[in-house]
């Protein structure tokens, strides 16, 4: 009885959706076709033609104004404000760059705009016991204390407070033991030195930055054996054209040998204590006893230091000095003529103690998100987002404040169109995020408490870190994003003024880094990792994202961004001397994101292209099984390509009833959208297998980041490995199933 009752009540409610759907079709074709001078109806059709108003399109006016007011000199000038003094985040400066960001917008019209706090926990050395790298000679005398400042080299370098170079997170300590040099402590690298019969048993690991993320390489080395870790940068990727002082900032770009690269070595997104939760002041923390941090202490230090390692011949360096036997790239020490300084003597040495003294201190502290809204006219409920972090390891020229600088100067832009009588359609979000730096903690926050309300109504998010340090455009980004990027670049005049627009300028440098007979097509996007306050939207939410900066020439490209970064030389002497000497750069970085912003906003129907979407998954997972097919099992992956294949046999078929719609239906229009809307979100509802995998929900970017990676892990068993890759390719077959069912579940036009 009651299934015959729900069925029945399933077709009356088909019927009735039927009847509404066509009642509405006929009464817009109605109120469209009577006169607009009969005064009973004229608001009525004024109010559909609203509704169905394409701004992008009718108002280019609009776009003409964002491109040609972003003002370099304003650009120029908040960024001098901004990197004027160090601001850790939640430091009194930063805070005082929270509130004037706050006051900006406030300023500048923007309709909404709050602090919104997250309890957090935050790590930071001991003011009163620093941390220390001794060296240590007969009877356990200290003869090389190790700095863990970057030494001051103008006088803007010496403007307010400076927290000593430390690694966020890193557990306090004291260890001594050994120095081995470990290259960059990669697991390649650790297994080159257990062929050479080095052991890390209760020694003190020296590596190079790069290879791995700090927390990451702490807890591998510490799997063999290690007890401490200290970092440097290497002068072969931080300062390449050589270290004598006029080699170096600040007469040049390149890190001079004073140069300390601090890092987070969190291993997870977010608060430490909250993970997968928003640190609202109600929700449970776990003890700090159960948190995830490394297992071993570490310090960062700078090149100039570990040259004082090697001189004094306390590093066990069987690996560099046998890397010239090995297949890899060219060793550390180019230009510190290191292997001249080493041979046998180091093992004669009666120096051969290190101690490494970590005095961190975990801080709960109260961070602030500053957001400013612009409320849409006709769908407030569907949101535009552009956002940058506030906090830096020291001044943060480059690394984040060229990103808030253009920010900034968008928004006042964008404050003059309101005062003119401009809207846009959908709302325009503006944030400033917190904590970054120790482990994207702000926007992980703020996703992880909107995730509700973002899940339902973000139609993408813009990010803008770094603005310039080069002038070859660079962009990640989510693969329905590609076409509109496409179009926008073609409307933005190219910074350099060589080419007629950024995208001539934006595929040439693909031509220069990739191909050197000419026959790239289109620019070439970088895949999507968990580098900057993107990460949360896309992974957790499932938010198309856009990432992009001005990087340096391809025969200038490092191992990291450029060569200051995380250091106390990202500087404005930097930007205006090398950088971007007349913040072109930097307006070419805000009309990207001011055009994208409007592109995304104003447009009737959202300019993406879902067939981008389902390509790309097509390629990636090729490549996988190109890659790695014979160790993966047949049934599982066939039914991932089966899956494929008819998701883009549904994307097809979408397309054809788009051509159809009528679009002067704002029903349609809007379920259309919506479709599109949702389309990257299917990817993230399943529920995580491991608990530590909260942040990666995103089943299609998971899946094919872990199975190399997982198929060739043979030190695993063999059960456990061949189960948990048939349950990658099973929540892969789901998530392209749910998308695929998402597209067919349709009203005709």
């Amino acid at each position: 009885m009651s299934a015959r009752l729900s069925v029945r009540g399933a077709v009356l409610c088909s019927l009735l959706a039927l009847v509404v759907g066509i009642t509405i079709g006929l009464l817009i074709g109605y109120l469209l076709s009577i006169s607009v001078s009969d005064p009973s109806h004229k608001r009525q059709i004024e109010l559909l033609r609203h509704l169905v108003k394409d701004g992008w399109n009718d108002e280019p006016q609009v776009t003409s104004k964002i491109l040609d007011n972003i003002d370099p000199e304003r650009i120029k000038e908040n960024l001098r404000f901004l990197s004027e003094e160090p601001h850790l985040s939640n430091t009194p400066r930063d805070m005082l760059l929270a509130e004037a960001i706050r006051d900006r917008w406030k300023e500048y019209g923007l309709d909404n705009v709050e602090m919104v706090p997250y309890d957090i926990l935050l790590s930071f050395p001991d003011a009163e016991q620093p941390n220390m790298v001794q060296v240590l000679g007969n009877k356990g005398k200290v003869l090389i204390n190790i700095s863990i400042f970057d030494e001051p080299l103008i006088p803007e370098d010496k403007k307010g407070k400076h927290i000593p170079a430390y690694h966020a997170y890193s557990p306090s300590g004291v260890v001594e033991g050994e120095l081995v040099y470990v290259d960059q402590g990669t697991e390649y690298e650790l297994r080159r030195l257990d062929y050479y019969e080095v052991s890390l048993a209760g020694k003190i690991a020296l590596a190079r930055e790069g290879g791995l993320p700090t927390g990451e390489k702490l807890k591998l080395l510490h799997s063999y054996g290690a007890i401490g870790a200290i970092t440097f940068p290497d002068p072969m990727d931080y300062a390449s054209k050589g270290t004598e002082p006029q080699d170096v900032y600040p007469h040049t770009k390149w890190l001079p040998s004073t140069g300390i690269v601090r890092s987070s070595a969190a291993l997870e997104k977010g608060d430490p204590l909250t993970p997968g939760f928003p640190s609202i002041k109600e929700a449970y923390r776990k003890p700090i006893s159960e948190a995830l941090f490394p297992p071993i202490p570490s310090q960062p230090i700078s090149y100039g230091d570990a040259l004082k390692l090697f001189s004094y011949n306390v590093v066990d360096a069987t690996l560099l000095q046998e890397s010239g036997e090995m297949d890899g790239p060219e060793p550390f020490g180019g230009y510190l003529n290191i292997t001249n300084r080493l041979g046998s003597e180091f093992a004669k040495s009666p120096y051969k103690k290190v101690r490494l003294t970590v005095n961190n201190q975990y801080v709960n502290s109260t961070a602030y998100n500053v957001i400013a809204t612009i409320p849409g006219e006709i769908e407030p409920d569907r949101y535009v987002i552009l956002g940058n972090h506030r906090d830096a390891w020291s001044f943060g020229a480059v690394d984040p404040s060229s990103g808030t600088a253009m920010m900034l100067e968008l928004t006042r832009v964008y404050g003059e169109l309101l005062r003119e009588g401009w809207r846009p359609r959908r709302t325009l979000v503006f944030c400033s995020w917190a904590a970054e730096e120790f482990a994207l903690i702000g926007s992980t926050e703020w996703v992880e408490d909107k995730l509700p309300k973002l899940h339902e109504r973000a139609v993408a998010y813009i990010n803008s870190d770094v603005c310039a340090v080069g002038p070859s455009l660079e962009i990640m980004a989510s693969p329905i994003l590609y076409d509109a990027i496409y179009h926008l670049t073609r409307l933005i005049p190219d910074p350099e003024q060589k080419e007629k627009n950024l995208y001539e300028a934006w595929r040439k440098s693909m031509i220069s880094i990739h191909n050197a007979n000419q026959t790239v097509a289109e620019p070439r996007f970088k895949e999507l990792g968990p580098y900057s306050d993107f990460a949360s939207f896309i992974f957790i939410a499932g938010i198309p994202v856009m990432d992009f900066t001005f990087q340096a020439h391809k025969d200038e490209l490092l191992t990291t961004w450029y060569p200051g970064y995380h250091t106390s030389y990202d500087t404005f002497h930097s930007v205006k001397t090398f950088f971007d000497p007349n913040f072109t750069r930097h307006r070419g970085c805000a009309q990207l994101a001011g055009l994208m912003m409007r592109y995304l906003a104003d447009s009737s129907v959202l300019p993406f292209n879902i067939r981008r979407m389902v390509l790309s998954l097509k390629t990636g997972l090729e490549d996988l099984a190109s890659n790695a097919g014979v160790d993966l099992p047949e049934e599982e992956l066939t039914n991932v390509f089966q899956n494929v294949k008819r998701f883009l046999k549904a994307t097809d078929d979408w397309y054809d009833r788009f051509s159809m719609m009528d679009k002067q239906n704002p029903m349609n229009v809007r379920m259309f959208n919506d479709q599109m809307m949702n389309l990257e979100k299917a990817t993230t509802f399943l529920p995580p297998r491991d608990p530590n995998e909260y942040f990666t929900r995103h089943r299609c970017y998971l899946t094919i980041a872990a199975l190399p990676e997982l198929v060739f892990d043979y030190s695993m068993d063999e059960v456990k490995r061949n189960t948990e890759i048939k349950q990658h390719l099973s929540d892969l077959a789901i998530v392209i199933h749910q998308a695929t069912d998402l597209l067919q579940t349709f009203s005709r036009p």
